[in-house]
C-alpha cells in the first residue's frame, strides 16, 4: 500500500526537460494512491528504477518482478497467462545506462533515461515500478509497454 500525505518534491539531473501535467494526471490515475512526504524510507525511485533495467538486462526476471508494483505485476501475469518472471522476459522493454532525470510528486516519480521512461510508486516497502517501457505521445502523455490496470 502507498504512503500518504502531500508535498512535492523534484530532482532533476542534467539534460532532463520537464513533464507536461498532463503526464502525471495519468501517472495519478494509474497508481490511484495518495501523494506521499519527500522523506521517505527505502531507496529512492532512481535507484530502484535501475535496479529493475538491470535486472533485466541480466535476465533476472524475479529480481525485476520483485520491484514492480502490485498492481503492474499482476497486470502482466493476468495478460500474458504465464508468471511474471516469464511474462516480463517477453516485453519488449528497452536496454538503459544511467537514469538522466527524476522528478518526484510525493510517493511519485517519473525517472527519465535516454531510452525509457519509467513511472514508480513508494510503498511501505520501497519504490516499485509502476509502468516501463513509455515513450512520449503527442498529445497524450506516454504509451507504455509494461503497466499497471
Amino acid at each position: 500500500m502507498p504512503v500518504g500525505g502531500t508535498a512535492h518534491c523534484r530532482t532533476v539531473t542534467a539534460g532532463s526537460r520537464r513533464s507536461t501535467a498532463t503526464g502525471w494526471l495519468a501517472l495519478t490515475l494509474i497508481v490511484a494512491s495518495p501523494l506521499a512526504g519527500c522523506g521517505s524510507a527505502g531507496a529512492a525511485p532512481e535507484a530502484a528504477a535501475a535496479e529493475f533495467y538491470r535486472a533485466l538486462e541480466s535476465r533476472q526476471a524475479s529480481v525485476a518482478c520483485d520491484l514492480l508494483a502490485p498492481q503492474t505485476r499482476g497486470e502482466l501475469e493476468q495478460t500474458a497467462n504465464v508468471p511474471c518472471a516469464e511474462a516480463l522476459l517477453r516485453q519488449d522493454v528497452p536496454s538503459v545506462g544511467a537514469p538522466l532525470a527524476t522528478e518526484r510528486f510525493g510517493n511519485q516519480a517519473q525517472v527519465r533515461f535516454g531510452a525509457d521512461t519509467a513511472f514508480l510508486a513508494e510503498f511501505d516497502d520501497g519504490w516499485k515500478v509502476v509502468a516501463a517501457g513509455c515513450a512520449p505521445r503527442e498529445p497524450l502523455p506516454y504509451d507504455c509497454v509494461l503497466k499497471g490496470a
